[in-house]
């Protein structure tokens, strides 16, 4: 009865609370009135305009909000933690308790029935027998099935030892130091004990790790075929190609390992001619970790070694889901909503463990950490989803949510700038663009982030570019200084080693494209814009295309599509794809720093466990319920210490977006345009 009497004193408080809101925004009348009143029928056209009243400022319901929620519903947001804990003493198999059911879910009655009857009984919840009303039959394994899943599969054949601690070394190195799947001492532990000699599960991560660092490998021995004119691309095949795509196991029971495999398989054939498929990779690994409930938070205090992992392998499949999904122009694997899942903690490997309980997951203080920079990716690739699902969703589904009308688009972009610059003014000294940062791990963090914002940004604005709107001319102008401050970047790491990763590629191909689109609009009688200045970052960003394609296809591939672009706007450097093969593309000697600052001073925030840093806001006007003070156009930044990439397009190129048909003498030859541009994003990543 105290549960009940404490629950009757959450909903009075909460009833309280609501009529303190209504009754501020109706101040001369009686609450009582207002509640007997019919309820407004709001037009669809109108849903996205109305914003809901209980939010009075942006500062207070950021503030207040996680508190008023947190004493009604944790109870039932953590009730999926009290069932995994039933189940674990009702299954007779030890399956069932490593899967995962939410609040959806019938089997939830389970958990429920049991507290009902706690409650009423006053007897403690100490579940029942299975032996006494379980029958074997139904709950144990066939042995048909039991035989096809436990079958073992071909053993795996690894490189020679100085070869596997050369490729390890690389990995955490080139790889792991930006997307940190991998623990590196536990990792090292289990591989010197030879675990992976009689541990498939292990075995295969083992496997991954070489096939991923061969690329970055001179020994030979990496390579599948090393007679093949280009026998680079085979580099680590002969690895990744021994494990099966779906182990039959994994239809009993999926482990952290699992999880581990699919986000690497994902790196590494995004890589190679198949890399389309990688996201078919990351959406099973996902439903997996979704299984295993990595979605969700246990709600323990104290962090452990394998609940971090877990931690780390769900991120790092969100995020090569949400990126390499945004580039394909696909749905993502799982949506933000269901999330919940605390951060990774922001502490290097090398404290993880420790002789003092207290001291262990501690950084020291004072001291950079290394995964600072997987936070603040996370938090990026956050704002990427949301722009993905409300600015490029389906017809059906703006009409559905009311995602409409012009004043929603700058209410969205205007938050969705507002994030950016907000993340981007939290990131930690040590990871802020400088070219002549000396320390290599947080050069190529910086490298991998900035750019990595740079595509988002230009994800953000790409789609106002070619149609009549208030938003043309800021649009165009942040995609513009966001291409060439990326290929001015990727330039800079170039001549330091650069660490290719999909984020390279991506942001590479679509400041290509920011070109490409401004050498077309150039092509109108009066155009005035800098014409050189577009040439010049197009052929920057096939030649970054260039150093990648050696060890990602998927960029030889896209530099092609460049190439083809650039002739067909007849820029001469970029009509002869041979001239840019590795080697011929290194950077030139007078590139400076080209660091760049936010438009506007937001306070630093530290990185927090908690995933709705920013995100609170966004859904809010995602749904149409908040008001942003002004509902103009977001302001561009044009400030930044590279000289050529600080100037923003000339006005004129400004009239020829929002007027792009007015540039062409017919209808037929603007639809010509628009399908000619369409056939060289894409004809050529049919792959």
């Amino acid at each position: 009865m105290r549960r009940v009497h404490s629950y009757i004193r959450i909903l009075e408080a909460r009833i309280k609370r609501l009529e303190g809101y209504i009754q501020a925004l109706y101040p001369d009348e009686e609450v009582d009135y207002i509640i007997g009143k019919p309820p407004p029928v709001i037009k669809r056209r109108d849903r996205a305009q109305c914003p809901v009243p209980i939010i009075p400022s942006q500062e207070e319901s950021i503030a207040e909000t996680p508190e008023d929620f947190a004493e009604i519903s944790e109870a039932d947001d953590m009730a999926h933690v009290m069932l995994a804990k039933q189940l674990e003493r009702i299954t007779l198999t030890p399956t069932a308790s490593n899967r995962f059911f939410g609040q959806a879910s019938p089997i939830m009655a389970v958990q429920q029935a049991s507290t009902l009857r706690s409650r009423l009984t006053g007897v403690p919840d100490t579940g029942l027998d299975p032996k006494e009303y379980r029958r074997p039959l139904y709950w144990t394994m066939s042995p048909w099935a039991y035989d096809y899943v436990c079958s073992p599969e071909s053993p795996y054949v690894y490189p020679e030892f100085d070869l596997l601690l050369s490729l390890v070394t690389i990995y955490f190195e080139k790889i792991n130091c930006l997307i940190p799947i991998l623990h590196e001492p536990t990792f090292m532990q289990d591989l010197l004990s030879w675990k992976h000699c009689h541990d498939q599960s292990f075995g295969m991560t083992v496997l991954l790790v070489c096939a991923n660092a061969s690329k970055y490998s001179s020994d030979p021995r990496v390579l599948a075929s090393p007679d093949h004119p280009h026998s680079a691309s085979s580099a680590g095949w002969h690895y990744f190609s021994q494990v099966p795509i779906h182990r039959k196991i994994m239809l009993y029971t999926a482990t952290v390992y699992d999880l581990q495999y699919y986000a690497l398989a994902a790196i590494f054939i995004g890589g190679t001619s198949l890399c389309p498929v990688s996201c078919n990779l990351l959406g099973i690994g996902l439903r997996y970790a979704v299984e295993l409930g990595a979605h969700r938070r246990r709600g323990t205090k104290r962090s452990s070694v394998d609940e971090e992992l877990l931690k780390r392998a769900f991120w790092a499949l969100y995020c090569l889901d949400t990126i390499n999904n945004s580039f394909y122009g696909r749905p993502a694997g799982i949506s933000h909503e269901s999330l919940d899942i605390e951060y990774p903690i922001e502490c290097d490997d090398e404290y993880w463990r420790s002789d003092d309980s207290e001291e262990a997951f501690k950084q020291p203080s004072g001291k950079p950490c290394s995964i600072s920079n997987f936070i603040c990716l996370i938090k990026l690739c956050e704002i990427l989803g949301f722009a993905t699902r409300t600015l490029y969703s389906t017809k059906k589904s703006k009409i559905l949510s009311g995602y409409f009308g012009t004043d929603w688009e700058i209410r969205m972009v205007s938050e969705l700038d507002s994030s950016l610059n907000k993340w981007k003014a939290s990131l930690p000294p040590y990871l802020v663009w400088d070219a002549d940062r000396e320390d290599s791990v947080f050069f190529h963090q910086s490298v991998n982030l900035h750019a990595m914002f740079s595509y988002v940004q230009m994800q953000v604005y790409r789609p106002f570019l070619t149609k009549q709107s208030p938003l043309s001319a800021s649009s165009l102008a942040m995609c513009t200084n966001a291409a060439r401050l990326c290929t001015h970047i990727q330039e800079v790491a170039i001549a330091r080693d650069l660490c290719v990763s999909s984020h390279t590629i991506y942001s590479a191909f679509t400041a290509g494209i920011i070109s490409v689109l401004c050498l077309w609009g150039s092509q109108r009688p009066g155009y005035v814009g800098d014409h050189q200045k577009e040439e010049e970052n197009l052929v920057k960003c096939v030649k970054v295309l260039g150093k990648c394609e050696t060890l990602f296809h998927l960029a030889g591939s896209l530099r092609d599509i460049l190439c083809e672009a650039g002739a067909v706007s007849q820029v001469d450097d970029t009509r002869d794809p041979q001239s840019f093969r590795l080697g011929s593309s290194q950077t030139e000697s007078n590139i400076h720093d080209h660091a760049f600052d936010t438009q506007t001073v937001v306070e630093e925030t530290t990185s927090s466990a908690n995933t709705d840093w920013d995100l609170y806001r966004l859904i809010l006007t995602e749904m149409g319920h908040r008001e942003v003070g002004s509902t103009s156009a977001p302001t561009v930044d044009t400030q930044v210490t590279a000289h050529e990439a600080s100037q923003p397009p000339d006005p004129a190129t400004f009239n020829f977006w929002g007027d792009p048909s007015a540039t062409y003498t017919s209808f037929e030859e603007w639809d010509t345009l628009v399908r000619d541009i369409r056939h060289l994003q894409w004809c050529a990543m049919i792959f």
